[in-house]
């Protein structure tokens, strides 16, 4: 019986922790695993809100592992809303997705408007406004664009919701490792768009829209002059829609405006961690700072959130 103790062991130790861990889960009322399929739906901590996703994706699993997407960008545009200090801020959100950036710039202005055009990814974005019982965002199911149009939109693989696009080139590569076919979607001029509902006062925007951050600009441009505000944008090169070269980006832009590349560590990703250094355009995808000169004492005083070393 003795020489079987080593034997019994390995066989119910690890039966045991399945066990605990079965018990764990099952005891979250925040945690729904979906037995019925590889990956499985969460509702995380984020911040001090709540995210629904589903694990085995791109930006859900970095809520999953990390309790944030782009954590440092996040921390930049805290920092900006504290340093505006005021207390009618409006946060204009182009490309929302699921609502990471709504929801967490939710805590810090007046009102959010949440601009997403693909059905599925907006009721992910609905549920996340829902489960924190947020009232001041307003989702607005279009796209931005030139003029007002429906045009096709490449969905997103399901191992990463960002990657869907109004951008031909974008969405050609989109489409062959997509398991939803292209589909017409309504694309809206933004100035007349945001005039018609009176909701022209924009302080800060939030521009991610997978090379079509140009045309959404362009058909900002009156809102833009008028406000003058400070824009965090992926910045995508090189394609048809996208912006060609650093004279095509000042340009897209309102005068005397400047540009930084945002930069982290590993770290950073966890911690909020950031540091502002001026863009060089290089033609590869990264993100980005634009603000008017006359912010640049504010951006000054935030630039580095800590002395952090790049590798």
């Amino acid at each position: 019986m003795f020489n079987k103790l080593p034997l019994i062991r390995n066989l119910i130790l690890p039966l045991l922790i399945i066990l605990l861990l079965f018990l764990i889960v099952k005891k979250d009322e925040n945690f729904r695993w979906n037995t019925y399929a590889s990956n499985f739906d969460f509702i995380a901590p984020y911040f001090d809100l709540k995210y629904a996703g589903t694990s085995g994706n791109y930006i859900d699993n970095s809520v999953l592992q990390m309790g944030a997407f782009e954590k440092p960008e996040l921390m930049l545009l805290r920092n900006v809303t504290e340093g505006l200090n005021s207390t009618d801020l409006v946060f204009l959100d182009i490309g929302a997705n699921t609502g990471l950036y709504s929801l967490f710039m939710s805590k810090y202005v007046e009102s959010v408007h949440a601009i997403e055009p693909f059905p599925p990814i907006l009721d992910k974005l609905k549920k996340n406004i829902e489960i924190n019982k947020i009232q001041n965002i307003t989702i607005h199911p279009l796209g931005f664009g030139l003029e007002d149009a429906t045009i096709p939109f490449y969905p997103p693989p399901n191992n990463n919701q960002g990657m869907g696009s109004f951008a031909h080139e974008v969405s050609e590569r989109v489409v062959r490792i997509s398991e939803i076919k292209e589909m017409n979607l309504p694309i809206r001029n933004g100035d007349s768009y945001l005039k018609a509902l009176n909701a022209t006062k924009i302080d800060l925007v939030k521009l991610d829209i997978e090379g079509y951050e140009k045309l959404a600009l362009i058909g900002l441009k009156e809102t833009m002059s008028l406000n003058r505000p400070i824009v965090l944008m992926e910045l995508n090169c090189n394609l048809p829609e996208s912006f060609k070269d650093e004279n095509d980006l000042i340009s897209t832009y309102p005068v005397n405006y400047t540009f930084m590349e945002i930069l982290s560590t590993l770290e950073g990703l966890y911690s909020g961690e950031y540091l502002l250094l001026p863009l060089i355009f290089d033609n590869t995808q990264k993100n980005i700072l634009a603000f008017p000169n006359e912010k640049k004492a504010l951006i000054e005083s935030i630039q580095n959130s800590k002395a952090i070393t790049l590798n």
